[in-house]
């Protein structure tokens, strides 16, 4: 059953990178504008769990108190789930966004990575996209949109943040430059996404 959801999974996606590939005819350009789609759906689903984050970080500090207050872990619960009632905020509102997210990107890394779409001859700028960047362009530029996106979630960065984009970069540079391709056109549009989304809650 689960093989047969997967299989049909698999195809759906291999035929929508087929469909998009027939109208543009290059794989390199034809990853790009399905990593934007991917983006674009996912969009109001970003910003309603960007908008649930800055929520709860409004909360955070009359929630520590009640822990630091109440003994009893049930109440202290109870208190903070009346809190999320009473402000509108769902705990379980971002899970959505995060379980379709890893959803679209799994099902696109498999066609990518099975070169059921991109075969051994389709190049980017003279290289093959099955294999890695031998200039470890695609790999710098990734790890510098990692980095770029790290202070959404921690600003002051320490040792062990650093360390991540180190290990960051040493992935990228194991990976072909199909997935180097894909992944970085959706951070970046992901990055993009993010500023419309904090500068129009700014202006809202």
């Amino acid at each position: 059953m689960f093989k047969s959801f997967f299989n049909f999974v698999f195809q759906s996606f291999l035929n929508l990178f087929i469909f998009i590939d027939g109208y543009v005819g290059n794989k390199s350009i034809t990853i790009i504008i399905v990593a934007i789609l991917l983006r674009l759906i996912l969009f109001p689903f970003s910003a309603n769990y960007t908008k649930f984050t800055t929520s709860v970080k409004k909360l955070d500090p009359e929630i520590k108190r009640i822990r630091e207050q109440e003994k009893d872990l049930a109440k202290a619960e109870m208190k903070i789930s009346e809190i999320y009632k009473r402000e509108g905020v769902s705990p379980f509102s971002g899970l959505l966004y995060i379980a379709l997210q890893i959803f679209l990107m799994i099902s696109s890394i498999s066609v990518i990575r099975s070169q059921s779409f991109v075969g051994a001859d389709d190049l980017l700028f003279g290289f093959k996209l099955v294999e890695r960047d031998p200039y470890y362009i695609l790999p710098i530029i990734s790890t510098l949109v990692f980095f770029v996106n790290m202070p959404r979630s921690n600003p002051s960065k320490g040792i062990s943040e650093y360390a991540l984009v180190g290990i960051m970069f040493f992935v990228n540079m194991r990976w072909s430059i199909a997935l180097l391709l894909f992944f970085t056109t959706t951070s970046v549009v992901s990055l993009a996404q993010d500023f419309l989304i904090k500068r129009f809650s700014l202006n809202s």
